[in-house]
């Protein structure tokens, strides 16, 4: 039996009987009503979901209050969270137990389990799930997305949990396998695994804010069969804060993993940033388990397997072992920082912008990759969720609302350029900070060069490019060949003010101050004495949807000319 939610359909939600499939068609919103117990869509065993989004038409689940936005002012994500229920899928592959239900739904329907680990619940593609996770019974939140008992006939790929009240992401048992996993700000965990799961996630990214739990919370039942151990390589965790001052859940501190309950895994390509305190917690373990970190050992489900090559960053104890793993210590981790494009030091439960892709060619997390498994598992060259493409990019939530960039990649342009240099047409350029051509270099931009600037991630620095005093530039464009400026947002969200800086030219000429200083640049000086000082050429030069804040409260023109002298060439120019 089929029934069908074709796009911009709404609905309550409900639950789909065994035998029964539910296909969602690509672009439908599904909104769920505030309510007790609350709103939530189970998928029984032997029931299956369809849910066929696509990168340009994702399916949401949300609150039918409407979607929230993270830029408004008033956003506050502890009202955010806990509007509806979540998503709740139940299977017949193996768990703990052989059978559970699920806490909270009615007598006989939220049964899970069973002895099938090829079951098949359908598909989850490019599915994201907001603002959910309130009670379906006193005291029970759900989670944003519940695979209980699912099998890995199951297939998903691309799916988002954001602002849930509880976890983001909860695995009972099961073998259900799934690639591209994005949790952002939930409550609770990131993601949950425990009652014997074993299945395999890759590329999964976690943004815990600074009052949600840990990243990744992995539980068992002790030495009972079958034993969590899931399989789980190129993870990026991003903490609340390295300050534990900033982060306001003492779990988050006490790791941004937890190990526990004698889960056995194998965790590789792994990363871990903004750690306040502990990156890793390991407690709990068993006799029988054996936690190596030797890859010859990275067999069967009673081992847990930690790669030393996983990134923890620069901290000089970032392991928590409890009573009970004495002797079964993590003792090897890289201390190396993964150069990120950009990610602020401290996220609370919002972002103002963010780009977690390492900058090509700088960043460690290209060397000493872990060899991924050869099954289901696609080989990469790198460490963490990301390589030079933005798989968030047309469904994130954190695309919906301008957080992160288009899934463009380039040459990033930074700090200062101290001699000469020239940004070819044939590169594109980014400038995800603020870019100084120092006295005595020129700064040469090629006829059909496109430089894209990104937002001001909470720095108060928003990226731009300043010719100082005594530097040049020579962007001279033609009229079928302009330079161009812009925003390195998704077009999309354009045309649109404030969304970089700008361009920010000084010289020696003469003005009614004398020498003065840009407000905002520390140490950059304009004006002089010479009237005819010659700062370079700026022609065919387009500026586009700048104006954001270089400093606080000091917002930037398009392009700002300062004591710029007479030799100086400038035609055909625009700011939009």
């Amino acid at each position: 039996m089929q029934h069908p939610l074709r796009a911009c359909s709404s609905a309550v939600l409900a639950f789909v009987k065994t035998g029964v499939n539910l296909t969602i068609e690509a672009g439908v919103t599904v909104r769920a009503t505030a309510g007790t117990p609350a709103a939530a869509l189970v998928i029984e065993r032997g029931a299956k979901i369809f849910a066929l989004g696509t990168q340009q038409e994702p399916i949401t689940f949300t609150s039918a209050t409407g979607i929230q936005d993270p830029n408004d002012p008033e956003f506050d994500p502890a009202t955010a969270r806990g509007r509806w229920g979540g998503l709740i899928i139940l299977g017949n592959a193996p768990i703990i137990g052989g059978e559970n239900s699920v806490e909270g739904l009615p007598e006989g329907m939220g049964l899970y389990g069973g002895n099938d680990p090829d079951d098949s619940s359908g598909v989850l593609r490019f599915v994201r799930v907001w603002f959910g996770g309130s009670e379906i019974s006193p005291d029970n939140e759900i989670n944003g997305i519940t695979f209980a008992g699912v099998g890995r006939g199951t297939e998903v790929d691309h799916i988002e949990v954001a602002y849930n009240l509880d976890d983001g992401v909860e695995f009972f048992g099961g073998t259900v396998n799934a690639k591209f996993i994005s949790v952002l700000f939930c409550g609770d965990d990131g993601i949950d695994t425990d009652e014997g799961y074993q299945g395999k996630l890759q590329f999964v990214f976690v943004i815990t804010g600074t009052s949600g739990h840990h990243g990744f919370e992995m539980d068992s039942v002790g030495d009972e069969t079958p034993r969590s151990s899931p399989q789980i390589y190129n993870v990026l965790i991003v903490g609340g804060s390295t300050d534990p001052g900033m982060v306001t859940s003492d779990q988050q501190k006490n790791g941004l993993i937890r190990l526990r309950e004698g889960t056995g895994a194998h965790l590789g390509n792994l990363i871990t940033v903004n750690v306040a305190d502990k990156a890793v917690w390991l407690s709990n373990c068993t006799d029988a388990l054996t936690v190596t970190q030797d890859i010859e050992n990275r067999s069967g489900p009673d081992t847990l397997y930690f790669s030393p090559g996983n990134m923890l960053g620069p901290h000089t104890a970032p392991v928590r072992t409890s009573i009970g793993c004495r002797g079964k210590e993590l003792r090897s981790w890289s201390k190396e920082e993964p150069n990120l494009v950009m990610v602020a030091e401290t996220i609370n439960d919002t972002v103002l912008f963010i780009d977690p892709r390492p900058r090509t060619g700088s960043s460690p997390v290209y060397r000493a990759v872990d060899d991924v498994p050869a099954d289901f598992f696609t080989p990469v060259d790198y460490r963490g969720a990301f390589g030079e493409d933005l798989w968030l990019s047309g469904w994130s939530l954190l695309d919906e609302f301008g957080l992160i960039p288009d899934n463009v990649f380039g040459e990033f342009q930074e700090g200062v350029i101290q001699s000469d240099a020239t940004w070819r047409s044939d590169t594109l350029h980014l400038l995800a900070d603020q870019v100084f051509v120092a006295s005595g270099a020129t700064l040469t931009i090629q006829p059909g060069a496109v430089i894209k600037a990104y937002r001001d991630n909470g720095s108060g620095r928003a990226p731009s490019l300043v010719i100082e005093r005594g530097a040049k530039i020579l962007a001279e464009g033609r009229a079928d060949r302009p330079i161009t400026f812009t925003s390195v947002l998704n077009p999309r969200h354009l045309p649109a003010r404030g969304t970089w800086g700008g361009v920010v030219i000084l010289g020696n000429g003469l003005t009614s101050k004398g020498v003065s200083n840009v407000e905002g640049l520390e140490g950059v000086e304009y004006g002089g004495n010479n009237p005819d000082d010659d700062s370079g050429v700026l022609t065919y030069v387009r500026v586009w949807y700048g104006g954001d804040k270089i400093a606080p409260d000091n917002e930037i023109n398009g392009v700002t000319f300062g004591a710029v002298g007479a030799r100086t060439v400038v035609d055909h120019l625009e700011v939009a």
